[in-house]
């Protein structure tokens, strides 16, 4: 299956590739040899299972000012 997949070259240079899963080298614009290297993922880290608890502090926090504030529009 083809993905794309980040390689990094013996110059530095670090690009994205459409390659075969398989496929660990490749070469790279400047000619030189290229590795893949781990790419960095996108993620939130959810607050309100209590799994992760400095995210779920925060998640309070943020839950019980938005509480406050409808509040206090409330009783004006």
């Amino acid at each position: 299956m083809i993905k794309v997949f980040d390689f990094k070259c013996t110059n530095g240079h670090v690009f994205e590739e459409f390659v075969d899963g398989t496929v660990t080298t490749t070469r790279c614009g400047c000619g030189a040899n290229a590795t893949k290297i781990a790419s960095a993922t996108q993620h939130i880290l959810e607050g309100h299972s209590g799994d992760f608890p400095g995210r779920h502090m925060k998640w309070v926090k943020e839950h019980e000012a938005a509480g406050q504030k409808g509040r206090e529009s409330q009783q004006r």
